[in-house]
């Protein structure tokens, strides 16, 4: 049975917690514990990415971040959410090495879980020579 967006946004979120947890970073909160615009954000990504398998983590990040600061957000060195400081809003190649890695994990999950699409399944048949 395929997931759901909202069920795989829920699996990669919770595997960014613990990944986040293992590299030190105590600060991303369990889903239950997200407010409805943040899973909401995380539900945009899972069908951003169903909607685009090929999407790169960049240009996945660099929407979120000109969504963020088109909400009023901006970058600081703490996150307050009552001030919109984020300081996860840097370009892309100025982000830690740990966050490029759980922004990978993202996708790698949705798209390691995602049916494929007909054209997909038609293309992999043709390759290995079953009609």
């Amino acid at each position: 049975m395929p997931l759901r967006p909202e069920q795989l946004a829920r699996l990669c979120h919770e595997a960014d917690c613990v990944l986040g947890g293992l590299q030190g970073d105590s600060r991303v909160l369990p889903w239950d514990l997200l407010n409805e615009n943040a899973q909401d954000e995380l539900v945009a990504s899972v069908r951003e990415i169903l909607d685009d398998p090929e999407v790169s983590d960049q240009a996945r990040y660099l929407r979120r971040v000109t969504r963020q600061r088109a909400l009023g957000w901006v970058y600081g060195p703490a996150r307050s959410v009552p001030h919109k400081v984020d300081p996860g809003l840097l370009d892309y190649d100025a982000l830690p090495s740990e966050q490029r890695v759980r922004w990978s994990l993202f996708g790698t999950i949705v798209r390691a879980l995602r049916l494929p699409t007909p054209e997909e399944v038609s293309r992999a048949t043709v390759v290995a020579g079953v009609r």
